[in-house]
């Protein structure tokens, strides 16, 4: 090895505490109000096809049941539509006072959730951009 330093044994310094790349923690568990909206689509999902077999095996129940199922996830669909606003507002909140990277502003979430309230589909696109930006940062979810 040379004077210089310049031999096999060149490894790089230990990252410092300020170069660490572990996120800060950020004290929310509104992320999950967030992550309800794509887990209820997926339960519609599967409640439609379930409706479909119902309908094929005993059409006469499966119409009513399929209705039945239509109800409760219409009710469930409405209730996290204002849901989501209010979580993803609180959870960017709580992101952005643990000082994490990630420039989020909660009233710009909160304007697109509110337009979601008028507009079909938008909360679904919404919540898993979100939650993808959130993990990218945070670590969580």
């Amino acid at each position: 090895m040379s004077e210089t330093g310049a031999g096999w044994d060149d490894r790089p310094a230990e990252p410092s505490v300020e170069q660490s790349t572990v996120p800060p923690s950020v004290d929310s568990n509104w992320w999950w109000g967030v992550a309800a909206v794509p887990i209820w689509i997926v339960i519609g999902v599967m409640m439609l096809f379930a409706s479909i077999l119902l309908m094929i095996v005993v059409p006469e129940a499966g119409i009513m049941i399929g209705f039945l199922f239509l109800i409760v996830w219409a009710l469930g669909a409405a209730v996290l539509d204002l849901l989501i606003v209010i979580a993803i507002y609180f959870d960017a909140r709580a992101v952005e006072d643990a000082g994490v990277e990630w420039e989020t502003t909660g009233d710009t979430y909160l304007m697109i959730a509110a337009i979601g309230l008028m507009v079909p589909m938008i909360h679904t696109v919404l919540s898993l951009y979100y939650l993808h930006q959130r993990r990218q940062y945070v670590g969580v979810p």
